[in-house]
């Protein structure tokens, strides 16, 4: 089923998929909400994504155009997730604030002040890079074409993903601790960054990087592990929760309009309501005509490491598999751009590992979502640099894992290339100023 096809039988039947919806939202809601923190909580907006989704996969077999199995095959891979995250007792920022070690860092302050200004300014650096030789992406075919192709270009998306979550955290945590003493030119800079921020967010169209900017607010404040900061910002967003999901609303759908064809009859709040729809397009993609058995030939476990293994050129890119996602697409639709779904854990276990084993699947990545949300916040020494490492996991890395592992794995590898290379960067300069000064 294509998009067109499955938007006519949507606009067909409009009521019995809101009727799905809110089903399916009042289900998700009771699940996600023990171990979701607040409005801010990354986690919040991927029960949101999941109940739009699921939507769709009980809209697709109210309607008989899927099968009874795959109906069976999401809810039992989905479920099993959820319950994979049930694993461990959910972390508090409040109850949880005195388990935690702190690692002793000479001169962390500095040091700190040190890690958010390298990791700004190569942000700065490489986004104008981008805009530079690639062009805006907000106004491009397709933002996945910018860093395509295994040109060595896609270095700089590495980059700027680790860094734009380390430099945003730290520019947070830098304007909500008090006890941090800022000179003239350090505040005048934060304030600048800020701005750049919400002005690089907008230009790259991407609709996560919208939220973005408060997902690292958000882990600033709860990974602080400050109880004084802690009671302030839960308080501010009880307080101001309202105009802060106004905004985002407000920023959300100024982005989809300008992403989206002015051929095309839609006022911004369809247009941002289709996109949530989107969430399920891979869903509409695989299941109807068993279109997902004839890509039942890829190979599972090197589709989840594709990224390492063609960064590291064990393989070349050209020979690898690549993202099944773009294959569906392309199987439906005729297009030049690099576009398509993301591997939802659902689609992705059942094509890789059969009924059984996707829910085996989808339950251990559902116990590694638990351990780094619950476990890691805990027992994971107390840092400025603990701090951006559990923001990324947090804002990247989890929500990946429901959306789509390979993305997932991919998030990881820059993690684990970018984060070396950061902090040989911070020692380097440190020590040459440290030489200035004597």
């Amino acid at each position: 089923m294509n998009n067109f096809e499955f938007f006519y039988l949507f606009y067909n039947q409009q009521p019995l998929f809101w009727f799905a919806f809110v089903l399916c939202a009042c289900v998700f809601y009771f699940l996600y909400k023990p171990y979701v923190i607040n409005i801010l909580d990354p986690l919040l907006f991927s029960a949101i994504i999941t109940s739009f989704g699921a939507s769709v996969v009980l809209f697709m077999y109210f309607t008989g155009a899927i099968k009874p199995f795959y109906l069976a095959s999401y809810f039992f891979t989905q479920f099993a997730f959820i319950l994979g995250i049930y694993s461990f007792k959910p972390f508090n920022s409040l109850k949880n604030i005195y388990q935690i070690k702190k690692l002793n860092i000479p001169n962390s302050t500095l040091l700190l002040k040190f890690f958010f200004v390298i990791n700004s300014l190569l942000l700065i650096f490489f986004q104008i890079q981008v805009f530079i030789v690639a062009g805006i992406p907000i106004f491009a075919n397709s933002r996945l074409d910018t860093f395509s192709g295994g040109s060595g270009f896609g270095i700089i998306s590495r980059f700027i993903e680790v860094t734009q979550i380390f430099s945003s955290t730290l520019l947070f945590y830098l304007l909500i601790n008090k006890n941090l003493r800022l000179g003239f030119f350090m505040k005048l800079y934060t304030y600048l960054f800020a701005i750049l921020l919400i002005i690089f967010a907008v230009l790259n169209g991407s609709k996560g990087g919208i939220l973005l900017v408060l997902y690292t607010a958000f882990t600033a404040w709860i990974f602080s592990f400050d109880q004084s900061i802690n009671l302030k910002v839960s308080l501010f967003i009880k307080k101001y929760k309202i105009i802060i999901l106004s905004s985002t609303i407000c920023i959300a759908l100024t982005v989809v309009f300008l992403q989206t064809n002015s051929d095309l009859n839609l006022n911004p709040i369809e247009i941002l309501g289709t996109r949530f729809i989107f969430a399920g397009d891979v869903f509409w993609y695989a299941y109807p005509n068993d279109v997902i058995i004839k890509f039942n030939n890829y190979n599972g476990i090197k589709a989840l490491f594709t990224d390492f293994i063609g960064f590291f050129r064990f393989e070349n890119w050209d020979k690898l598999t690549g993202h099944f996602g773009v294959d569906l697409f392309s199987y439906h639709h005729f297009s030049t751009a690099t576009s398509g779904p993301n591997a939802r854990h659902n689609v992705f276990g059942l094509l890789y590992f059969g009924f059984w084993g996707s829910a085996l699947f989808s339950l251990l990545i559902g116990i590694l979502v638990s351990v780094i949300r619950n476990l890691l916040p805990v027992y994971l020494p107390k840092s400025f640099f603990s701090m951006c490492v559990l923001s990324y996991l947090f804002i990247k890395v989890v929500p990946a894992m429901d959306t789509d592992p390979i993305l997932c794995f991919t998030y990881l590898n820059n993690l684990f290339i970018v984060t070396p290379i950061l902090l040989f960067l911070v020692f380097i300069a440190y020590k040459f100023l440290f030489k200035l000064v004597q």
